[in-house]
């Protein structure tokens, strides 16, 4: 693997004093910052210019998660954000890691995803807001963003990555995946689950109650490690906890975009029955599993009424049975491991991934992201 260096912080006039970071990326970029007294590598990596994959800035997400060497302190954070396991191996987040040694860090990503300067902002106009699950509380919201100098009417980023969205005027922001792929039309999805005294989920309440003409919002980003991974023609199966379908759907439409001959699989979990999303309600996603050669979608629900003859219990658990049914197709030769791409909640990424590991799946085939409720 080479190395490019692209900077060292002692060359910024303003570096502080405090212990040096090497960061180097999956493939090979490496930049070098420094940590000030009482400062977290995330905050010190912004300051000199570079904006890592992150999302809570709190610990309680995971997406800052990175392998650490060298003595640090970490600072208080969730334990479903960072494992005890992980911990043990060498994992750090880097939002609450404050170095007391110089650091080497490898980051999970490749150098593309790091935001070179300040995070994009856009105003967008607020095109629809529609309910697309029975139970009225699962948001389908469509934005046409305002061209900018930089991309113009173009909406660029890669399936996976998320945006945070704020009001005109206000510092209260909340992270969404995009549901919708890459386009030159200026447009963005998102797909919101409403929360009882959510911020967002208000404004959405309100929307829908008396609708949204002439509303706007800013979009920062897009931001976030999450994406696909070229894999040859392997197959792709997603696992998706309620929302946690947006990014995943984001991947299934590039994929059909792009024509990949990659089987693919959805499971998708939600609680109840009411909470599953309406693929008519979903028309670009339903059009994308008809394209694609070989999709399926697996809908899973973990407290279903008498009504419901599909999977019973939640994604994790139908797809350790699928895992377990290849292995038993093989007969004790090689399995045809599919690459996994999970997102939702922290115990059904956590119970997924083990899932997966446990039964034999390479770990560099297993990528996934957390999602809170916002």
């Amino acid at each position: 693997m080479t190395t490019r260096l692209l900077t060292d912080g002692a060359s910024c006039p303003d570096a502080p004093s405090g212990h040096p970071v090497m960061l180097t990326t999956r493939d090979g970029v490496r930049f070098d910052v420094r940590c000030a007294p009482g400062e977290d590598v995330l905050s010190a990596a912004a300051r000199a210019g570079y904006v890592l994959p992150s999302m809570c800035h709190k610990g309680s997400c995971g997406a800052c998660s990175a392998t650490v060497e060298g003595a640090h302190e970490l600072g208080e954070h969730s334990p479903q954000a960072l494992p005890e396991k992980d911990r043990a191996a060498g994992a750090s987040l880097l939002c609450c890691t404050y170095p007391t040694e110089p650091l080497q860090v490898s980051l999970p990503f490749e150098g593309n995803r790091v935001i070179h300067g300040s995070v994009p902002e856009r105003q967008a106009q607020v095109l629809a807001v529609d309910a697309v699950s029975p139970d009225g509380l699962t948001v389908r919201v469509r934005l046409a963003l305002e061209p900018d100098e930089v991309s113009g009417a173009a909406v660029e980023f890669e399936s996976g990555q998320f945006v945070e969205v704020s009001l005109p005027g206000l510092e209260v922001r909340r992270a969404y995946s995009l549901a919708n792929v890459a386009n030159w039309d200026g447009e963005a999805e998102l797909l919101v689950r409403r929360q009882p005294g959510g911020w967002f989920s208000g404004i959405l309440a309100d929307w829908l109650a008396n609708g949204f003409e002439g509303a706007q919002v800013v979009v920062r980003g897009p931001m976030g490690a999450f994406g696909l991974h070229e894999n040859g023609v392997r197959p792709r199966w997603f696992v998706a906890g309620g929302t946690g379908l947006a990014p995943l759907a984001s991947m299934v439409r590039r994929m059909a975009e792009w024509g990949d001959p990659q089987p693919v699989r959805i499971y998708l979990g939600v609680n109840a029955q009411p909470e599953l999303p309406d693929l008519d309600l979903l028309p670009e996603l339903a059009e994308a599993f008809d394209a694609l050669p070989d999709a399926a979608l697996v809908p899973c629900v973990w407290h279903p009424d008498g009504a419901w003859d599909g999977v019973v219990g939640t994604p994790a658990d139908a797809l350790e049975k699928d895992l377990t049914e290849l292995v038993a197709a093989s007969c004790g030769g090689p399995v045809d491991w599919p690459d996994l791409y999970v997102c939702g909640p922290p115990a059904l990424v956590d119970a997924a991934t083990r899932a997966a590991v446990d039964v034999g799946v390479p770990a560099d085939q297993v990528h996934s992201e957390r999602c809170l409720p916002s």
